[in-house]
């Protein structure tokens, strides 16, 4: 029995796969108006659809590097209540969030401009999961958090369409 977990543990099917969760849009927003949406964090509760985010608080300066905002995470299968801290933002291209905790991960929005409107993207940095989860993580989890990233920056065009 422990030959065959050994063995199933070294023959790991997900070897060399990507586990960045990546989704990119074309907005029809300038990258101007792209960055002062994402660098307030009051705003992320608009974007989150219920499956994928809730219960939102903010308690600090909404705005800019250091602000926080608590709230559940939901992907799939897995759900996690996190703190998102802007860590980094550089003016109309780029929006950091560190979402601490010992299993935490990084979350970048880069834009860019493209004629009248912006390239949005958004990626979601991840280590490779243990072993025990990785099919889960792989099969479950990834494409969620997939979804809720592109249900993210469809509701990011559609807020920015209608203000």
């Amino acid at each position: 029995m422990i030959f065959l977990l050994a063995g199933l543990a070294l023959a790991n099917p997900y070897e060399g796969r990507e586990t960045d969760v990546l989704a990119e849009a074309a907005l029809k927003s300038s990258p101007q108006r792209v960055f002062l949406y994402l660098s307030d964090v009051r705003r992320y509760g608009q974007l989150y659809t219920d499956d994928c985010g809730r219960n939102f608080s903010t308690s600090t300066d909404p705005n800019g590097t250091g602000a926080a905002t608590q709230f559940v995470h939901k992907a799939g299968p897995l759900s996690r209540k996190l703190v998102a801290v802007i860590s980094r933002a550089e003016e109309h291209h780029l929006v950091e969030i560190d979402h601490g905790g010992g299993r935490g991960f990084i979350t970048r929005f880069t834009i860019e401009p493209v004629g009248e409107g912006s390239a949005v993207s958004m990626k979601s940095y991840q280590n490779m999961p243990p072993w025990p989860v990785r099919g889960i993580y792989f099969n479950k989890v990834q494409p969620a958090w997939q979804g809720c990233q592109q249900r993210m920056l469809a509701n990011l065009q559609q807020t920015l369409s209608e203000g």
